[in-house]
């Protein structure tokens, strides 16, 4: 294999994905909440917290609550994220917590770019936040927290 870090990362974050387990929160709650687009665009990106995808953008694009990006993707990963994050190193923790803000602010300009045309589209969405997630993963720190951890 011509480049083993890559090769290394790509397990690292095979073996994170792994560690989620699956979403045993009903569709109830997930009911629609209202949005104040001002915290949207600052405090919910921002925090460590996953509600963006819930208040923000599920509230406007409104997509399927199972198969859609904001709820079916990224509040349940985001959540199972944080939950099981707090039983590893402080590492994992940052890495975590960065990558979540990397995501929201990945969206930003699009949410806004949404509401201003009065256009959610949530296919657009849904390419939008995967194209980013690769990028967000390297940028974040993950080859430098896998190849910390195994050269200890």
């Amino acid at each position: 294999m011509r480049n083993p870090t890559l090769f290394y990362c790509l397990i690292a974050f095979i073996l994170i994905a792994s560690l989620i387990s699956t979403n045993s929160q009903s569709i109830e709650e997930f009911e629609k909440s209202s949005a104040n687009d001002s915290t949207c665009f600052t405090e919910e990106i921002e925090n460590n917290s996953c509600e963006f995808y819930k208040k923000c953008l599920n509230y406007h694009f409104q997509c399927d609550v199972e198969k859609g990006y904001p709820l079916g993707f990224a509040y349940h990963y985001c959540s199972s994220f944080t939950k099981y994050s707090i039983k590893y190193s402080e590492p994992i923790q940052k890495w975590v917590k960065d990558v979540k803000v990397f995501l929201k602010r990945s969206l930003l300009g699009y949410y806004k770019e949404s509401i201003n045309n009065n256009n959610y589209d949530c296919n657009g969405l849904k390419k939008l936040a995967f194209d980013s997630h690769p990028k967000c993963y390297f940028d974040s720190g993950i080859c430098q927290l896998i190849i910390g951890k195994t050269l200890e």
